[in-house]
């Protein structure tokens, strides 16, 4: 299903600039190729600071030396920017990861079934799935794209026509989160190594070129969501879900530093890099198991944001928040604050639908009732000799009976409380990590993310039709997509509730007052990590559902 309302104008003097560009790196990136000797395992990094990608938005989080910011401003007013959308097969049958935009305004749209290309009013132009499923948010680098699959492919495809240049296995796994690709200086950085579709226990990079994996490199703790970023001067920084922060030269692998993380504990979040020499990592204090605990909501597992210095890895500032971390942050300018500003969403996210909480409650009592009633029935039978049969049973149906009602009533009490989710966004001094200020969003009152009850038929179906792939019934996002930061000092990003928001503090008073600096959009389902993609004139933004494009 595709809805198109407008359609956007190209850029004849820019795209042959940009193709140009391309060509020339494309050339460069060609000719070190050649230069390795034949055979040689050669580190596909060219030279420390080269150039960001000349497309407009190469990775799920933008280009090098301005993650999470564009150069372009956006209009306040979503409603009316809107242009057009795309669901792949139809409303929920597919899960959205996140989109990337090229030189010519294309856009890239990664879905756990295939990865679609679009022109910019909306015509598809080549789809590629070769019977994969796929985890993560791809990226561009010269005419070519890069991702990987939970098969534990790592690949590249010609942007051109969507063939396969190349695939290579790094793994049996790869996890089933939303993960990203990112590329630079000639080497493809990603995540591998997953049991169960779990969770990552290493990074790998590969030459962009060939495919040869050229090092691995296993953290302190494995790695979830998981983005590579780069400052552009030779080397890689990620965090693992501890929210320990790495550093590593590019084309070797070796770690130069790491810092901080708290053992034990788990994150949804993604270390940020600053153009101020710093790096952002983001902690949960709790484990998976207890932040994930959708009853206890609110103040279950508190978040922790540290900046490190880029160089050293020292701590410059910690701030404490009562609630998760659990998303992007982005660094950048922003309308109401002097400096560079921490741009930071806080809350804890969805979980399952009501209806799948309910089974398990249910399968919970039937379970202990089954123990139950094995276990009297068995001791009856033993203390009577076998004697009896009739008596055993009437034991053994009592037994059940207070097994199952042992955990009824608490289940049907937590069935019964409707969670609130609280969600704040911030602004912080990106040097001292102070508010400047803090936007309260609504309230989100659900178990659920929204959309996910109502895909859950769709995506179950369309997981039992098609069993080549592992089948994703739930989109379980976090709380937020990520925040982008526009050149006006705008605020863009999605939130559990289904809404795209355009947050800024138009009159610098340093609070954010409702509907005159808030603008939203409803896309009736919850976002993905990745954040919208820019280029000129264009957002576009991938909810679990599918992609949305917005235009002037």
């Amino acid at each position: 299903v595709k809805d198109r309302l407008s359609s956007g104008m190209p850029f004849p003097t820019r795209t042959l600039l940009l193709c140009w560009a391309a060509a020339a790196y494309a050339a460069e990136v060609k000719a070190g190729d050649e230069a390795c000797a034949a055979g040689d395992a050669c580190p596909a990094a060219r030279h420390a600071g080269a150039p960001a990608s000349p497309h407009y938005w190469p990775t799920a989080r933008g280009s090098l030396g301005s993650y999470g910011t564009t150069p372009h401003a956006m209009p306040f007013n979503l409603t009316t920017f809107f242009s057009w959308r795309f669901y792949p097969e139809g409303q929920y049958e597919w899960l959205a990861l996140g989109v990337v935009i090229d030189n010519q305004r294309n856009i890239y749209t990664a879905g756990h079934e295939g990865i679609s290309k679009h022109s910019p009013d909306g015509q598809l132009l080549w789809l590629y799935s070769k019977g994969l499923s796929f985890p993560t948010v791809p990226c561009l680098e010269g005419q070519s794209l890069f991702g990987s699959a939970h098969q534990g492919l790592v690949f590249a495809v010609d942007l051109e026509t969507g063939g396969e240049l190349w695939r290579t296995k790094v793994s049996d796994e790869i996890a089933c989160d939303t993960g990203f690709v990112t590329s630079q200086d000639g080497l493809i950085v990603a995540a591998a190594d997953s049991y169960w579709w779990t969770h990552n226990k290493q990074v790998v990079a590969l030459n962009a070129s060939t495919g040869q994996q050229v090092w691995s490199f296993r953290p302190d703790a494995p790695v979830w969501n998981f983005m590579a970023l780069y400052p552009g001067d030779g080397t890689v920084v990620f965090q693992d879900l501890e929210g320990r922060a790495y550093r590593l030269e590019l084309d070797s692998g070796l770690q130069l530093w790491k810092a901080g993380g708290f053992p034990g504990t788990w994150t949804d979040a993604t270390l940020m890099v600053g153009p101020n020499g710093a790096v952002y990592s983001k902690s949960t204090m709790g484990s998976a198991e207890w932040c994930l605990n959708f009853l206890l909501k609110k103040h279950a597992c508190p978040g922790v944001i540290t900046a490190h210095r880029l160089d050293d890895g020292r701590q410059m500032w910690r701030r404490n928040f009562s609630m998760p971390t659990n998303s992007f942050t982005a660094v950048g300018r922003v309308k109401g604050v002097d400096g560079l500003a921490v741009v930071a969403p806080i809350g804890q996210q969805g979980g399952p639908p009501l209806v799948l909480v309910a089974a398990f409650v249910a399968a919970a009592c039937l379970m202990l009732g089954l123990a139950a009633c094995l276990l009297f029935g068995s001791a009856h039978a033993l203390r009577s000799r076998c004697s009896g049969c009739g008596r055993t049973r009437s034991w053994a149906c009592r037994g059940f009976a207070l097994g199952s009602l042992v955990l009824l009533p608490p289940g049907l009490l937590t069935l019964a409380v409707v969670p609130v989710h609280e969600a704040h966004l911030y602004a912080l001094d990106a040097e001292t990590g102070e508010t400047r200020w803090r936007y309260e969003l609504p309230s989100w009152r659900a178990w659920h993310t929204a959309g996910d009850p109502e895909g859950l038929v769709a995506r179950i179906g369309r997981g039992y039709r098609n069993r080549r792939i592992l089948p994703r019934p739930l989109c379980l996002p976090n709380p937020f997509s990520a925040p982008t930061i526009s050149a006006d000092g705008g605020v863009y990003l999605g939130y559990q509730d289904g809404r795209m928001y355009s947050v800024r503090d138009s009159n610098e008073d340093g609070r954010i007052d409702g509907d005159a600096e808030v603008s939203t959009f409803s896309t009736g389902t919850a976002f993905s990590a990745s954040g919208a993609a820019f280029a000129p004139g264009m957002m576009a933004i991938a909810n679990c559902d599918g992609t949305f494009v917005f235009q002037q």
